[in-house]
């Protein structure tokens, strides 16, 4: 498969497994038949300290060995300082930071809780007294959840947990001997407000953690449909005024530079359902197009410099034939056109490669918008022929995946593989079984 495509985007990560062992996992995305394709292609050991050097050398000997070294695009991790100089500076390629790390901290940077969802994750007799309230309330039996401070959609998941029991809770810890501090009414109030704050960057993290669709084209209209959408929600409480404004302060500062990035850009205007629309700054929209008519330009010289050199072999080929004598008469006379010959040569080609390219991508342009929901890879299937020239780039650019979720996920189907109890499990075959797994 990674043969008969052109390009393809990485994504990749490092973990330590529960036997104390460090290994780099790198996923592979591409366009195949015009359908988004994830493979695992590596999970390897890492035995060497881990610098941005050393990382390259393990990043470099993977795309080697599957000889993708000229074909990628962009590599998306984390904004991990190793990782970024292992890409920047060691192998010189384009780094491409990770959308969900981004928004992570985005809204990490407004949010602390972790209200009394510890006293429950840590008492017994807490959680078995919470239990029995449910099972008489005819509830259905849920757990509180504790957050994870790296992951800041577990927070949000806590607190919709916790106001999805808000009435078992309340009987609960009245019948508690131990003191806790429970929410008041007022408390309450602010705990939805949030819920209602927080709602849209969860779903946004959750569309961009995807593999089985196109995610990077999505970066720019859906930052700007969080920022709108914040805008609306409806708050009482000043707390839950000052996370809404302090949040879409945050957005602003940390998301909004994509419209700016290259990549994200040209996938956004290579998506049939977006192209310049989604732009905020039509400035922004402009340049795109600028950057997508010179790569059209290219890919449509290099196919005539291919074309005319092969007409050239095959004319040297071309035995003499026999015409009749008007044209013996016009070709004898060849050496007196020569001059006009070049120049209409000289036009056309540049006629042809300048123009070419602009009209291709006025005409893509001046298609209707596909339906939001359809698949943009099934409109480039359909228009490849029409199109050759930007079918190819947007399968250079919609491969590229918003995230570097594909690669993490390994790590919890890993963590079942090595363990405590499989310590002896080598990394060779370790890294057999994941790939395996992720060819099913």
């Amino acid at each position: 498969m990674l043969n008969n495509v052109a390009y393809v985007s990485i994504t990749t990560d490092m973990w330590t497994s529960d036997s104390n062992k460090s290994y780099i996992t790198v996923t592979v995305h591409f366009i195949y038949n015009h359908k988004l394709t994830s493979r695992v292609i590596a999970t390897r050991e890492v035995i060497t300290a881990h610098t941005g050097e050393n990382i390259a050398k393990e990043l470099r000997a993977i795309f080697q060995e599957w000889t993708v070294l000229n074909k990628i695009v962009t590599v998306v991790s984390d904004n991990g300082a190793n990782i970024k100089s292992a890409i920047n500076a060691h192998l010189q390629m384009y780094h491409h930071p990770c959308i969900a790390h981004t928004l992570n901290l985005t809204v990490s940077e407004v949010l602390k809780c972790n209200l009394l969802s510890g006293h429950f994750k840590h008492s017994v007799h807490a959680t078995n007294k919470l239990k029995e309230v449910q099972q008489q309330l005819n509830m259905p039996v849920l757990k509180v959840i504790q957050d994870v401070p790296t992951r800041w959609n577990s927070c949000y998941i806590m607190l919709q947990r916790l106001f999805d029991i808000k009435d078992a809770l309340s009987v609960t810890v009245t019948n508690l001997s131990a003191t806790i501090a429970f929410l008041g009414s007022d408390d309450w109030i602010l705990l939805k407000e949030c819920l209602a704050i927080l709602k849209p960057a969860f779903d946004l993290t959750n569309i961009f953690s995807a593999e089985k669709y196109v995610t990077m084209s999505m970066i720019i209209p859906l930052i700007r449909g969080l920022q709108v959408t914040l805008k609306n929600v409806s708050v009482q409480t000043p707390t839950g005024e000052i996370l809404k404004v302090r949040l879409l302060e945050a957005v602003h500062r940390r998301l909004d530079s994509y419209e700016t990035n290259k990549i994200a850009a040209k996938a956004t205007f290579l998506d049939p359902r977006f192209k310049k629309l989604v732009f905020g700054n039509p400035e922004n929209a402009n340049n795109t197009e600028k950057l997508i008519i010179n790569e059209v330009h290219a890919i449509y010289s290099k196919k005539q410099n291919e074309l005319q050199n092969e007409n050239g072999n095959s004319n040297l080929e071309e035995p003499a034939s026999n015409n009749n004598n008007n044209i013996d008469n016009l070709n004898t006379a060849d050496n007196l056109w020569s001059h006009f010959d070049q120049k209409a040569a000289e036009m056309n080609s540049h006629a042809s490669s300048s123009t070419i390219p602009t009209i291709t991508v006025k005409q893509y342009l001046q298609m209707p918008l596909l339906e939001r929901k359809n698949d943009p890879l099934q409109f480039w299937s359909t228009h490849q022929n029409t199109f050759p020239e930007l079918n190819e780039l947007a399968c250079k650019y919609l491969c590229v995946p918003s995230t570097s979720v594909p690669s993490e996920r390994v790590f919890s189907e890993a963590a079942q593989l090595t363990n405590l109890r499989r310590n002896r499990l080598s990394p060779k075959n370790l890294d057999s079984i994941i790939f395996l797994n992720s060819c099913l």
